[in-house]
C-alpha cells in the first residue's frame, strides 16, 4: 500500500508540468529517517538525482531528493509526502510540516538571486508570508557579509563567503538571523541556515550534490 501511494505521488508531481524533470528513483532517504544521512562521494556521483541534507533544529541530518524543477523553483520531496520548495536557495513553501508556509510575496525581489557579489549592496527586502495559522506576516531582510569560513564535507574543505540575513517581523519588531555559505570561487550556494518566522524552527540545508560536483570533476554530470 505504501509503495502504491509513493507511485501515486510521483504521478501527481509529474503532472504539474509537462516539462518537469524527474530526478529521484526512490524516497527511502526521507524526513522520517532516524539516523544522520552520510552519503559518500561515490554514492553522489552514481546517483541519478540530486540530494539535499536537511536538519530541523538539533534533529538528525536527513537526505531529501530533488523531484523536479518548475518555474525556477526546486521541489525537494520525502517518502512521507512532506516537501520543501526552494527558490534561489530560500524556502518559499512547505507541505507536511507542523505549520506550513503557503505563500511569500515579492520573491522576484529576493536579493539571494543576485549571488554574493551583489548581496552587500542589496536594498532591504520586504515581503508578506502566509501560513497555516497566520496570514499577511510582514518580514524585512537586510544582508551583511560576515567573516569567511570553510565548509568541511566529503573529506574536502571549500572556502566560503558567508552572508548574514537579519530579518525583522514588522508587526512585532521581533528579529532573527539566517546565514548563507557561498563557494568563494564560483559563488555557488552550498549551505544555508534559515528560520522562516519569529520563534520558528531553524532549518539547515546543505546542497551536498553541488558540493560533490565542485570537489570532483568526475561528478560534473551528477
Amino acid at each position: 500500500m505504501r509503495l502504491l501511494c509513493m507511485f501515486a505521488m510521483v504521478a501527481v508531481l509529474a503532472s504539474c508540468s509537462g516539462t518537469s524533470r524527474i530526478y529521484y528513483q526512490d524516497f527511502k532517504a526521507a524526513l522520517s529517517r532516524p539516523a544522520d544521512a552520510n552519503l559518500s562521494l561515490q554514492q553522489l556521483q552514481s546517483s541519478s538525482f540530486d540530494s539535499l541534507y536537511f536538519t530541523r533544529d538539533d534533529g538528525p541530518v536527513l537526505s531529501l531528493a530533488l523531484a523536479f524543477i518548475e518555474h525556477g523553483q526546486q521541489k525537494w520531496v520525502s517518502a512521507d509526502n512532506a516537501y520543501l520548495i526552494l527558490q534561489h536557495g530560500r524556502v518559499v513553501r512547505t507541505v507536511g510540516f507542523t505549520s506550513d508556509l503557503h505563500h511569500s510575496t515579492h520573491i522576484s525581489g529576493d536579493p539571494l538571486q543576485y549571488g554574493p557579489d551583489q548581496l552587500k549592496q542589496a536594498a532591504p527586502w520586504l515581503r508578506l508570508t502566509d501560513w497555516t495559522d497566520a496570514s499577511g506576516l510582514p518580514l524585512q531582510s537586510v544582508f551583511t557579509e560576515a567573516e569567511p569560513e570553510f565548509l568541511n564535507l566529503l573529506e574536502q574543505q571549500i572556502a566560503c563567503r558567508v552572508f548574514v540575513e537579519r530579518v525583522t517581523a514588522i508587526d512585532s519588531a521581533e528579529q532573527f538571523e539566517n546565514r548563507y555559505w557561498f563557494d568563494a570561487a564560483s559563488g555557488t550556494l552550498l549551505q544555508s541556515r534559515q528560520q522562516l518566522r519569529p520563534q520558528g524552527p531553524v532549518y539547515t540545508m546543505t546542497f551536498i550534490s553541488r558540493y560533490a560536483r565542485l570537489i570532483s570533476p568526475a561528478g560534473a554530470d551528477l
